[in-house]
């Protein structure tokens, strides 16, 4: 199996509420939920292929998730 290595950015996390609607924004500004984009069934359909291996997720620091999960 060939691997390689890629970065994406900006997919929900589960302490979206920490961040800004959008990585690149300097101002921090509310998360807006629409009903044409499901970002809850995006967070677990990221998580799940983290827990299989497909996908690799930093998650932040391991002693983050031990105290936060």
């Amino acid at each position: 199996m060939y691997k390689c290595r890629v970065r994406a950015y900006g997919f929900i996390t589960p302490d979206y509420d920490n961040y800004s609607d959008h990585y690149y924004e300097k101002i921090k500004k509310k998360v807006h939920f629409y009903a044409n984009h499901d970002f809850r069934l995006e967070m677990q359909l990221w998580q799940k292929l983290n827990d299989e291996g497909i996908v690799k997720l930093y998650q932040g620091p391991s002693e983050d998730r031990e105290t936060t999960g």
